[in-house]
């Protein structure tokens, strides 16, 4: 499964998705492709939320969440 999403106030939530996040489940792999306007993330988190969506969160060096990055984001799931 492959995607792309804008974040919005530097998070968003993708769904419907098909995530196995046991260990050794699915792995999740994001990538900027379109950097948006305002102060950009050093890195992004993923969450696993359910088996069908996880969130993509833009976050400082401190872990906070960038709430000015509304950067396009491509995703990849490997199960």
């Amino acid at each position: 499964q492959t995607g792309s999403e804008t974040l919005i106030a530097g998070t968003i939530t993708v769904t419907p998705v098909v995530v196995d996040a046991s260990a050794g489940g699915s792995e999740i792999f994001v990538s900027l492709y379109t950097p948006g306007a305002g102060v950009l993330g050093t890195h992004y988190k993923v969450d696993a939320v359910t088996a069908t969506s996880f969130d993509i969160t833009s976050v400082d060096t401190a872990g906070a969440t960038v709430a000015t990055d509304i950067s396009l984001i491509n995703w990849a799931i490997l199960s």
